[in-house]
């Protein structure tokens, strides 16, 4: 006798085996069947529009510079005379001041340098506490990048890193065939870059980037293959921390190109390093500042809110909120941020100089303006 269990898995045995038949029939059918013309176009767009990007070894190429170009020095540090200024309120003294841009601000322990652009001239400028600013470089390209070592200001344009010292010299010393510099971190006389495809979708989210390591031959060997959107990088001993992933992460590497990881899920830069950990910023959902031990671990919330601009020194996080009428703090772990002064415009950017602090903001009369502290 068949019992009623039995009978229910013939059935369903049945049942899967016409199924199969059926895919089976489906499937020979329809690869057998020519694709009607406009699908084809349709298909051979899709395949020539997603081009294979250069590979990690095709990133890493370079070449011997292209000779030099630069801008007008001259007519730079012309300009630059005719902003400077001495005026101080709120305990901050005024150094700069007029119609320019400012694109970059980044701080070492005896000089901040900015990259400014007034008129028909740009360079690079160096902001000394005590001492005022001086034109290190007039450029007729536009830095994308900048990072200090000692006396010695590095730099990026596109393809190309520049560096100039004490001398004024300014030497290229790299050109990459496929890639752009994205980012610059010198420490030592370690210079690390971040790259990504020259040509690339600035939004796109495969693993086309890469973080290497500058040779003084002029060649670049691998750092961190395979990374999406790498930039904002720091230093910090023998490991180079960035940023890169979509969504953003804080990545660490090892400097032998030995190992790589993820150290915290959530991060945006800029980076800094406060004596303990790295301080990052999460400028979404629940902005918030943060700071991470270089091997990783717990997260330290430092403050709450926007946080624009950051940079550090001695244990003390200094940062900018964001948009109009910002304000500048600074944080110790463990302690309540403290408020060092509410500006009448936007915060450009900030720097430490040792003890010092480098602002630079636009103000609310249209001026942008370089502040020291």
């Amino acid at each position: 006798m068949v019992t009623h269990a039995v009978m229910r898995i013939l059935v369903a045995g049945l049942v899967l085996i016409a199924i199969g038949i059926g895919l089976t029939e489906y499937g020979r059918r329809h690869a057998e069947a020519p694709l009607p013309e406009a699908a084809k176009s349709h298909k051979k767009k899709k395949t020539d529009a997603a081009a294979p990007l250069p590979g990690m070894v095709e990133l890493m190429k370079t070449v011997t510079p292209e000779a030099d170009a630069p801008g007008d020095l001259a007519a730079f540090s012309k300009a630059l005379a005719a902003m400077e200024s001495g005026t101080t309120a709120d305990g901050f003294t005024t150094v700069l001041s007029g119609a320019y841009t400012l694109r970059e601000l980044k701080g070492s322990s005896t000089f901040a340098v900015a990259v400014v652009g007034a008129g028909a001239t740009a360079g690079l400028v160096k902001v000394t506490p005590g001492s005022g600013v001086t034109a290190i470089a007039a450029r007729a390209g536009t830095v994308t990048a900048v990072a200090i070592d000692g006396e010695t200001v590095w730099w990026a344009e596109g393809q190309r890193v520049f560096s100039a010292g004490l001398d004024g010299v300014v030497k290229a010393t790299t050109q990459f065939t496929s890639a752009s510099v994205a980012g610059l971190a010198a420490s030592d006389g370690v210079i690390i870059a971040a790259l990504v495809p020259k040509d690339a979708d600035p939004f796109a989210t495969d693993p086309s980037g890469a973080l290497v390591k500058l040779e003084s031959n002029g060649t670049a060997t691998m750092v961190a293959p395979e990374q999406v959107r790498p930039h904002d990088l720091l230093l910090h001993k023998t490991d180079v921390f960035f940023v890169a992933g979509y969504p953003s992460s804080l990545v660490r590497a090892v400097l032998d190109g030995s190992f790589s990881s993820q150290i915290a899920e959530r991060a945006d830069g800029p980076l800094a390093f406060d004596g303990e950990g790295i301080v990052y910023r999460i400028p979404q959902g629940s902005p918030e500042l943060k700071r991470v031990a270089p091997g990783g671990g717990s997260e330290v919330s430092l403050a709450r809110g926007d946080v624009d601009w950051l940079a550090a020194w001695g244990g003390v996080t200094r940062y900018t909120t964001v948009g109009i009428g910002a304000r500048v703090y600074e944080v110790a772990a463990g302690q309540e941020p403290k408020e060092v002064l509410a500006l009448k415009g936007v915060a450009r950017g900030l720097a430490v100089v040792g003890e010092h602090v480098v602002l630079g903001a636009t103000t609310d009369e249209g001026a942008t303006v370089i502040r020291v502290k």
